[in-house]
């Protein structure tokens, strides 16, 4: 099995965020208004300056689409 470093995830996970925020026309200002985050703590998000919560995750990846299950 392929081992992951936790520092590794967190960073594609910002990545991702920001690619599909900047595919969506949606500025950081936009994302934290929508999912009821301060516009500093979604900055930090990005910039790996924070650890981002499951729930704050959740809020994130569904506002942005990410959490959308095939039918």
């Amino acid at each position: 099995m392929k081992s992951f470093d936790l520092y590794d995830l967190l960073s594609n996970t910002s990545t991702t965020i920001i690619q599909v925020r900047q595919a969506k026309d949606m500025t950081q200002r936009n994302l934290a208004d929508e999912t009821d985050i301060s516009y500093s703590h979604m900055s930090d998000i990005e910039n790996d300056k924070v650890d981002m919560g499951l729930n704050v995750f959740k809020r994130i990846a569904n506002v942005l689409g990410l959490a959308d299950r095939p039918e």
